[in-house]
């Protein structure tokens, strides 16, 4: 295998490295394998500089800091892999694999994962969430594939004692698991709702734009309240 020397650069805050190999070029019928192994570091983004490339990211948020690194592999077909892909972002690690493919139109396949992150210093870049003061911890799954512009997507997300106010509500201890897909959400959640132990579950279908027949299904329990604490959050 040829080893192509490192590549780097810097600007205003960002870095790059690129580092790689070729092989499969010197045979009789070539069969190219090239290997790629890139590490990026990317100053904090205004809302402006991301909408470039998500349109429908919120005005006024912004995005921390981050370090991405990653190794990619093209064997001369119309695909490329991803074996590994790691994102730091703040308190967020996350790690990720998968593939992008052009036969025709740009495809994706991609399997995520992070580890338990605090939601409060996420929600420090996005001013609507202040309102909800959210604390406690999360993880998420997710799994997407499809066209890149827009690829079916879905995972978990696996609340830790996970707490926010809504409407002069407090809901604390939050925990349980959130799974969602393109067309449906299937939630089971326990945890404190005002003070008393509360429990809900939720199994929503049929929630894609082209689906014809769609189902509900509610239930939840509440253990003894403080109708107190209920009449403020109602007032």
């Amino acid at each position: 295998a040829m080893k192509l020397d490192e590549l780097s650069m810097e600007r205003e805050g960002f870095s790059l490295k690129a580092s790689g190999t070729v092989a499969g070029l010197r045979t009789r019928k070539p069969k190219p394998d090239f290997k790629l192994s890139l590490d990026a570091k990317i100053p904090s983004l205004p809302a402006a500089a991301v909408q470039t490339l998500w349109p429908s990211f919120p005005d006024g948020a912004s995005l921390p800091a981050a370090s991405l690194k990653t190794r990619a592999r093209w064997q001369g077909e119309g695909s490329l892999s991803f074996p590994s892909i790691d994102l730091f972002l703040g308190g967020l690690a996350a790690r990720a694999s998968g593939k992008a493919s052009w036969e025709g139109s740009l495809r994706v396949d991609l399997d995520l994962e992070t580890n338990s992150f605090e939601v409060s210093e996420f929600a420090s870049f996005f001013p609507q969430a202040a309102a909800y003061g959210p604390a406690g911890k999360t993880r998420l799954k997710l799994h997407a594939s499809g066209p890149a512009a827009s690829p079916a997507a879905a995972g978990e997300i696996l609340p830790e004692k996970l707490r926010f106010t809504a409407s002069s509500h407090t809901f604390t201890d939050l925990e349980g698991a959130v799974r969602f897909s393109s067309g449906s959400i299937d939630a089971k959640l326990k945890g404190r709702w005002n003070g008393a132990e509360a429990q809900l579950s939720v199994d929503a279908r049929g929630l894609g734009a082209g689906s014809s027949e769609r189902a509900l299904r509610v239930e939840g329990s509440l253990g003894e309240v403080d109708l107190a604490a209920f009449s403020a959050g109602a007032a």
